[in-house]
């Protein structure tokens, strides 16, 4: 920062500190959203079948995909669906969905 009361020197400084931040932060932010976009991560279905740890492994598996993807719940939601299968798949749409 300029030394002094140049008030439009610590204006200009402020303003170019700014701009740098921000290119920098966005250029962060690209390199991420490309990251997302190139590596493909995927979850596999769940089918409803009483298994406490295949369950257990299956939300672990949401959790992080919804992580990696930065969703909303909304997005969480209708993606979780669509990896329901069977009788999983079934209980849901006598539950949530209707008629």
């Amino acid at each position: 920062m300029p030394e002094g009361g140049d008030t439009i020197g610590n204006l200009e400084w402020h303003t170019i500190t700014l701009a740098h931040h921000n290119t920098c932060c966005r250029n962060v932010h690209e390199s991420y959203y490309d990251i997302t976009r190139k590596v493909k991560v995927d979850v596999a279905s769940f089918d409803g079948k009483i298994d406490a740890t295949t369950f257990s492994d299956w939300l672990v598996a949401m959790e992080n995909y919804f992580d990696w993807y930065e969703m909303f719940d909304v997005e969480r939601v209708r993606f979780a669906k669509m990896k329901l299968v069977g009788p999983a798949r079934k209980f849901w749409q006598t539950t949530h969905e209707s008629p």
